[in-house]
């Protein structure tokens, strides 16, 4: 279930009314926080509207968050495919800085 913050900010994000950043940033709080469950379903859907905006980047970005939240729970199989899907994205997209990041955080 979607907190208000999140439909709030999921549908300014659909609107082009606020960051992509912004919802990225919400998700990493829920994982940093423990709340792994809200993170997943804040990944899910900032992930479905990338997908239909066709922001690779920020799909490559919704991706590596995946791998981080699977990587939390010790779900290493998980964790890889996401990060793999994340790098390949961004090996792609030839952005060098995202390709460095998420084998960063693969590695962390």
């Amino acid at each position: 279930m979607l907190t208000l913050k999140e439909k709030i900010l999921l549908g300014l994000l659909e609107k082009n009314e606020c960051s992509r950043k912004e919802l990225a940033v919400l998700c990493r709080v829920y994982t940093k926080t423990g709340e792994l469950e809200k993170a997943k379903e804040c990944t899910k859907n900032g992930l479905k509207i990338f997908e239909r905006l066709g922001e690779k980047d920020m799909i490559a970005a919704a991706y590596m968050h995946y791998g981080i939240i699977y990587k939390t729970k010790k779900k290493w199989k998980k964790s890889s495919k996401y990060f793999d899907e994340s790098i390949k994205i961004s090996q792609k997209i030839g952005i060098p800085y995202y390709v460095g990041e998420k084998h960063y955080e693969y590695a962390k």
